[in-house]
């Protein structure tokens, strides 16, 4: 049976301003503006014969970039809250009934249920806005991929946070150092959303798994093949020649994703032997 810890982290967690702000609200402002302002000029195509395939892949480009820079937002929460509750881990571990697998385990399980619940308003928005807009009742095509996908994301996301928490612990009393670091998940999530319009080599996009993944969730989501950069670009040459010249490896995109997890789980216990004892006072996040 879970602990009260786990329903405290998840209502903590949702129930935080930066969450609130930046993981939903900010977010779901992009998303009205994929709809209402820079996919304005699609809805004047309705009627054509390739308009539903054309809004099918438009607003699943939009939801799963927005999706992961969405987590990446969950992810800089983690971080900050993580490294103030760092001091007081010895202590719940020592007088509860929580064992350090127990709370690391709670732990993963809370955020990936808020990375899952802010990622599912994310796309429940984006489905019924796009659907008021465009008139088209844009359903995952294979839902348990995009399923597998998100929980990836969420896993790869979570491992971050925990590294960035133990680098703040780390280098605590360095203020511009440890605001760089609690940023540092946001800033990466964005790097798949920019190659949403810029076409760039293979190897970027399996050198970094998020941007692959981000590809193999359009395709869940829409039922179309698209390379994992410049999908956008590609998508519209797509309409016209009916033609993708390649797509993502899934192969490829496993083996990266198990060196990523892999890596950050051994830094983040690497890390962890190194940090001496912090006071709270030390950690301005």
């Amino acid at each position: 049976m879970p602990t009260l810890y786990l329903a405290y982290r998840v209502r903590s967690l949702i129930l935080n301003p930066s969450v609130i702000a930046w993981s939903i609200l900010f977010v779901l402002f992009w998303v009205f503006m994929w709809i209402y302002v820079f996919g304005n000029e699609l809805a004047s195509f309705k009627g054509e014969v390739w308009y539903e395939s054309a809004v099918k892949s438009y607003v699943a480009v939009m939801y799963s970039s927005l999706g992961i820079v969405s987590m990446g937002s969950v992810a800089v929460a983690l971080t900050g809250s993580n490294a103030v509750m760092a001091s007081s881990i010895r202590y719940v571990t020592r007088f509860t009934r929580l064992t350090s697998t127990r709370l690391l385990i709670e732990d993963l399980s809370a955020s990936i249920l808020v990375f899952s619940t802010v990622t599912a308003t994310i796309v429940a928005s984006s489905i019924l806005l796009s659907w008021h807009r465009y008139g088209v009742l844009v359903v995952p095509e294979k839902p348990l991929p995009l399923v597998i996908v998100l929980l990836m994301l969420g896993l790869f996301f979570y491992l971050l946070s925990i590294v960035m928490t133990r680098l703040i612990l780390l280098f605590a009393g360095a203020k511009i150092l440890q605001t760089a670091l609690t940023m540092m998940p946001l800033a990466m999530s964005f790097i798949p959303y920019a190659l949403l319009f810029t076409k760039t080599s293979e190897f970027i996009a399996y050198a970094y798994p998020p941007i692959a993944l981000q590809a193999l969730a359009i395709e869940a989501t829409s039922g179309i093949e698209v390379p994992p950069t410049g999908i956008v670009v590609s998508l519209r040459e797509a309409t016209v020649s009916k033609h993708l010249e390649y797509h993502v490896n899934l192969a490829t995109t496993l083996v990266s994703y198990l060196v990523w997890i892999t890596g950050l789980a051994l830094i983040a216990v690497l890390l962890s032997k190194r940090i001496k004892a912090v006071h709270p006072e030390e950690l301005m996040i």
